[in-house]
């Protein structure tokens, strides 16, 4: 068994401030009452943001004004573009359900998972499908090119 990882730091006196500003920072937002109005709409954005986010890594061309559109209903096709309309949806789909799971307090299975990847993958390509057991390359949506990903273990 690896042993546990023991960082190694400095406590000076600019560091332990900035330490006690944050914990100053944390609190008060913990103690900060949102109305039920604000809270759904920093959900919503926030999980739009996620959308946009997670299928851009994928590929996605849509922008996030976009992506919002397509959430929103409010603008569902874009010439040529008509699989990251899908995709957009599909994963916005897959969100609520997991939030749904979440609040059900349902255990996290490998059926939920197979279930969860049925929702993303909806459409023409959806299929059952293994498990990946290989490497996956991450690209630029815009040009193509592979990104270096260097996964560092903070346990050794």
């Amino acid at each position: 068994m690896k042993s546990p990882w023991h960082p190694t730091y400095t406590l000076t006196p600019t560091v332990a401030s900035a330490l006690m500003q944050i914990e100053s920072a944390r609190t008060a937002i913990e103690h900060t009452s949102l109305p039920p109005a604000v809270q759904e709409e920093l959900r919503h954005r926030a999980r739009v943001r996620s959308t946009h986010h997670s299928t851009r890594i994928e590929g996605n061309r849509l922008t996030l004004e976009e992506a919002g559109q397509v959430i929103e209903g409010t603008r569902t096709s874009f010439h040529g573009r008509e699989r990251d309309v899908g995709e957009v949806q599909n994963y916005w789909n897959a969100l609520l359900r997991v939030e749904e799971w979440t609040a059900k307090e349902k255990p996290l299975t490998e059926d939920l998972v197979k279930r969860l990847h049925v929702l993303v993958e909806d459409g023409a390509r959806a299929k059952p499908s293994p498990f990946r057991d290989g490497q996956n390359v991450i690209r630029d949506s815009a040009s193509g090119a592979a990104i270096p990903v260097k996964i560092v273990n903070a346990c050794s």
